[in-house]
């Protein structure tokens, strides 16, 4: 890590502040604010050096595939997965939201402790016409941090 430290300096202005900063080197060059100006702030700070993005080892289409497989499996777990898999996707602007409905009374069987207003997702794939449903299952915090979990183990690995 690199640690970076400056100084701030208050410049009387009309009714407000005027922040100039100053890199070390500077400040002790004698550069600093002329008077009236005095010292407001000092601060250090550390800044992270650069690390390459983790690259998935999986394609989009890959994902693509696992979410349209997933649609056959009524299993909660699997609408939980293909849920957060959606959100994924519509991040990379693969899947586009375009509306919410009631969920049908024939599927909230598959959501035990389902949240009082259950719903349907309607997506569309980039490219494609036919909308897609997806259940929203409402998950709390930690079921979508497990799941994410889960998905991120499962894309590091080599497919």
């Amino acid at each position: 890590m690199a640690e970076k430290p400056g100084a701030k300096a208050a410049k009387p202005q009309p009714a407000e502040f005027q922040r100039l900063d100053f890199c070390p080197d500077c400040w002790q060059a004698g550069k600093r604010p002329e008077p009236p100006g005095q010292l407001f702030s000092y601060w250090k700070t550390s800044i992270p050096d650069a690390q390459p993005k983790k690259k998935l080892l999986v394609d989009d289409s890959v994902l693509i595939d696992l979410f349209n497989r997933l649609a056959q499996k009524p299993d909660l777990q699997d609408i939980q997965f293909r849920f957060v898999l959606a959100l994924l996707l519509m991040r990379k602007r693969i899947l586009r939201y375009d509306g919410c409905a009631p969920l049908a009374a024939d599927q909230l069987a598959l959501l035990p402790n389902a949240h009082p207003q259950p719903e349907m997702w309607r997506m569309t794939l980039r490219g494609a016409a036919e909308p897609l449903e997806v259940i929203n299952p409402h998950l709390s915090v930690e079921q979508i941090s497990t799941v994410s979990q889960q998905l991120s183990q499962i894309l590091a690995e080599d497919i």
